[in-house]
């Protein structure tokens, strides 16, 4: 008998043919000034999804002055979406879906890298250590800085670029949208009191710091509708100095939330990702625990999942697909490989990043040969 891993499942309107999709997980691949996905990006996509899958993008910024990182994409220019659009017809031509991931990258941002404009974030309160910026015109490591506070009256117009994004991504021809609200970026730094110090409307108690990706929903909602549009949490991560003093209750309520006000979102995408242990308590457990409060799609993403445990977690319900992203980078055909057991091409770290196609397309399939991928049905 096949395990369920491997068994069709709906997102949103569409089918899509088993239960492994590519995590988000930022590929660096875009022209530096202009933000737009370089050529061979359509291959790295086109190749995952050989197995008729969901893939999810690496993040991409919503404006020019929301995430500058050296080569990450954008959606924002009438270029990127045409660029984009060469993506996703050759994704649906190997009969694969494909979400696009949007992101604000906030205080994790550097003045260097948005043309002398100060970072923002919901506080004033600097990530500790260095960020990605220009040191005398190189790329390097460079001292973070104390972000610039959004006022409140500038809030919705940053909720506006999120919706907009998410409507050009549709033009490019995505299938929905995923916010990026995990790893302390933009949503996640309204989300949790470890940087949200705000007394206005959208901080202080956990139902105003949950305002900020409640009104991103209900407007992407309104635009692109439910069933295109997902949002990604890290409830228990560390990333980008990030906590909460109280994680359980804030995702309690904003999941809880969700499932009232929009139960026919494409789904929510949970991850552990640099969760410290709890000594009584799995993070997959933990997860499962606030995930009572959801009763639509979910994705989780646990870190360095192996194939018994992914098979596991959609076996017992504690979600209806799993995301993997270093394995799919290294494995275009990596579904395949989970359903007849075969061995795993080790990903090469040093080429996460690299801004050409080494490390990037040049994985091969399973006896380097596309035509061996089957379907998996």
């Amino acid at each position: 008998m096949m395990e369920k891993l491997f068994t069709p499942v709906i997102i949103g309107d569409f089918t899509v043919e088993h239960r492994i999709a590519l995590a988000p997980m930022t590929r660096c691949r875009a022209d530096h000034k202009t933000q737009i996905p370089k050529e061979f990006v359509t291959e790295y996509y086109t190749q995952r999804a050989s197995c008729q899958g969901l893939l999810i993008t690496e993040a991409t910024s919503i404006h020019e002055d929301a995430a500058r990182n050296v080569g990450t994409p954008g959606i924002y220019s009438e270029e990127q979406v045409v660029s984009w659009s060469e993506v996703t017809k050759r994704v649906h031509q190997n009969r694969g879906k494909i979400f696009m991931q949007i992101w604000h990258t906030g205080r994790t941002a550097h003045s260097s890298l948005l043309d002398g404009k100060q970072p923002v974030s919901s506080s004033a309160v600097k990530i500790p250590g260095t960020v990605i910026g220009k040191c005398a015109g190189t790329l390097s490591r460079v001292d973070s800085e104390i972000p610039r506070v959004l006022r409140e009256d500038e809030i919705p117009e940053i909720v506006n670029q999120y919706v907009t994004a998410s409507e050009n991504a549709i033009r490019a021809g995505f299938d929905g949208v995923e916010v990026h609200g995990a790893n302390g970026y933009l949503v996640d730094q309204f989300l949790r009191d470890g940087v949200n110090q705000r007394t206005d409307s959208y901080g202080g108690s956990i139902e105003k710091r949950c305002k900020f990706a409640l009104d991103i929903i209900a407007g992407m909602v309104e635009k692109i509708g439910s069933n295109r549009t997902a949002m990604r949490f890290s409830p228990f991560g560390t990333y980008n100095s990030m906590s909460d003093s109280e994680p359980v209750a804030l995702y309690s309520y904003l999941f809880q939330k969700l499932n009232e006000l929009h139960p026919d979102l494409a789904y929510i995408h949970v991850t552990d990702y640099s969760a410290i242990p709890d000594p009584e308590i799995s993070n997959e457990n933990r997860i499962e625990r606030l995930l009572k409060f959801w009763q639509g799609k979910c994705i989780l993403n646990l870190t360095d999942m192996t194939r018994q445990e992914a098979i596991e977690i959609i076996d017992k319900n504690k979600a209806d697909l799993v995301s993997i992203g270093r394995d799919f980078v290294a494995n275009p055909d990596l579904p395949k490989r989970l359903l007849k057991n075969l061995p795993l091409n080790k990903p090469d770290p040093t080429k996460f990043y690299t801004n050409d196609e080494n490390g990037y397309t040049d994985y091969p399939f399973y006896k380097n040969s596309k035509d061996d991928i089957v379907e998996v049905v």
